[in-house]
């Protein structure tokens, strides 16, 4: 697999770590199912302090299924890693709405195409 870059960056280098450790466990997770992943919450206003968690909402190909789920045991196992809490929001492209995502920050969508297109 290739190495995820961010498209935006949190300046905190332990977080943006974290959320390239989530992206990199979704894709092995889910090959092929992510559209793209937008940060939420406190690390995109400037507000985070310490004890916030990492608000990460992905959007999944088409309909999610029967798959939540699966997506709700990923973010219960990595909030018992410790490091970090995190709040992953999983949303399927066809629940998508106009405004739905208005404050969030894309974080590696554009560097996931680019990857897909190089396998």
């Amino acid at each position: 697999m290739s190495m995820i870059e961010l498209i935006y960056s949190t300046h905190q280098p332990r977080v943006d770590e974290a959320i390239t450790g989530v992206i990199s466990l979704c894709e092995m997770l889910l090959p092929g199912r992510i559209r793209a992943y937008y940060l939420t919450g406190s690390y995109t206003d400037g507000s985070a302090v310490a004890s916030s968690d990492i608000d990460l909402e992905i959007v999944v190909r088409g309909q999610m299924g029967n798959e939540r789920e699966q997506f709700e045991r990923i973010n219960e196992a990595l909030n018992r890693l410790g490091t970090f809490l995190y709040d992953l929001s999983f949303v399927g492209e066809d629940e998508l709405s106009v405004g739905h995502m208005q404050d969030a920050v894309p974080a590696a969508q554009q560097a996931l195409r680019h990857q897909h297109e190089a396998l």
